[in-house]
């Protein structure tokens, strides 16, 4: 098969055949692109912002409307995000954003456990699955009121997180199924008010009447959607 040798011709090539083979070529024609913006941040030989910049690249691939503008352009917008990302990395992490991504890691891989496994992990299993000690793990519990997939699922009345949370938690609120909207509302507290008990994935699963595992993975999707709505904001 004849590699396409412009970056219009890939990218026709991928609109044929959206595979990641032909998502890959168009990136690799984009390399002009991502190196110009990655040089304009002075951090072209930064392997860590290089990968970043490719990742935004291919995501942003799938989105392109060439009616509106030129692949490269859009690219470029995109990539608009490593102002950010620069930023985040020069500047040493403040103790609550450390304990902020600590938790989120921990809540992540429990709802991972949960959901390959069908049942919740006692310390010793969460531990073992996570690779912490269960003595690091009481510690994060302990930092953080709320895990912070409840944070960025909107419990904006019990913690004072980014600006733009609430905002991304209304957005993808309105946009939810019943479902959904009730498992936001059931597991952050959502509009609940400040004394509502939150509930875990079990006793919401209970209370919707489907299982856990679908509980949980509902809890990740919609997690996903409020942090990609959120760091959009951020750099919107």
């Amino acid at each position: 098969m004849e590699v396409p040798d412009t970056l219009e011709s890939a990218y026709t090539a991928y609109q044929a055949d959206p595979s990641q083979g032909n998502l890959h070529t168009v990136v690799t024609k984009l390399r002009p692109t991502i190196d110009y913006q990655l040089s304009s941040l002075g951090v072209s030989n930064d392997p860590v912002m290089r990968t970043k910049a490719t990742v935004y690249a291919a995501k942003a691939i799938p989105k392109f409307d060439p009616s509106v503008s030129s692949l490269p352009t859009f690219v470029s917008s995109q990539l608009k995000q490593l102002t950010r990302d620069r930023r985040l990395m020069s500047t040493p992490l403040k103790i609550p954003e450390r304990a902020q991504l600590d938790a989120f890691h921990l809540h992540r891989k429990e709802q991972e456990y949960i959901d390959k496994y069908g049942k919740e992990p006692d310390a010793q299993e969460l531990s073992d699955h996570v690779g912490i000690p269960i003595d690091r793990i009481s510690k994060i519990r302990d930092t953080m009121m709320a895990v912070p997939s409840e944070t960025a699922m909107g419990e904006a009345t019990t913690h004072t997180g980014p600006d733009f949370l609430m905002e991304a938690t209304k957005y993808v609120h309105a946009d939810a199924d019943y479902v959904d909207r009730r498992i936001l509302e059931l597991k952050t507290g959502y509009g609940m008010g400040k004394s509502f008990k939150h509930l875990r994935a079990n006793e919401i699963a209970q209370k919707l009447n489907i299982s856990p595992s679908q509980v949980s993975r509902r809890i990740v999707r919609l997690t996903n959607k409020i942090e990609e709505i959120r760091e959009a904001l951020e750099v919107s």
